[in-house]
């Protein structure tokens, strides 16, 4: 949807798929996932289920228990949406979905980012707990290490995405 193949956006849900023996499984899950209509929603958060086999090797419920309600799917939906239009806004997307390798420093030797723009690199947050400000909560840290020096991004922001229905749109956020 945002220019990255199905496989590329899934990678780490196939990842953690192929580590259980449920490559079959995941495929199939993929490739119903089309687009934004509740049958493909409900697959995309089935497949991402597998993300925990490759992030921490266990999981905690199997993919076939899983049965989003109307709510989830609606709520993911609205998220995607967000995420496009946030993208058409702040865009173009220049690098999707990385790691820095080695990290800052001792102390944070790791990290990564959902996207980058020409100048920023963005991570974004999802949270169920209802929102305690009426304006989008955007946090901009300034990094000067050597991963952002070598990269040309000048700032990390992390944006949050909200649930509050009055916070539909991000035509009104600016940074």
């Amino acid at each position: 949807m945002s220019g990255a193949s199905a496989q590329e956006a899934f990678e780490v849900s196939l990842r953690g798929a192929s580590n259980i023996g449920e490559d079959a499984l995941a495929a199939k899950l993929l490739a119903e996932v089309k687009g934004l209509d509740d049958r493909s929603i409900t697959n995309a958060i089935k497949l991402t289920r597998f993300d925990v086999y490759y992030r921490a090797g266990l999981g905690y419920k199997p993919v076939s228990e899983i049965k989003p309600d109307q709510a989830t799917i609606q709520n993911v939906r609205t998220m995607v949406e967000r995420s496009l239009h946030f993208i058409e806004v702040y865009g173009p997307k220049l690098l999707d979905g990385f790691t820095f390798e080695g990290g800052y420093t001792e102390t944070v030797s790791k990290g990564d980012g959902d996207l980058t723009t020409a100048d920023t690199l963005w991570d974004f947050k999802v949270s169920k707990a209802k929102v305690k400000k009426v304006h989008p909560a955007i946090t901009h840290v300034l990094a000067d290490g050597p991963a952002f020096g070598s990269s040309g991004i000048s700032k990390h922001q992390v944006f949050r995405y909200l649930q509050s229905p009055s916070e539909s749109s991000l035509s009104h956020c600016r940074h």
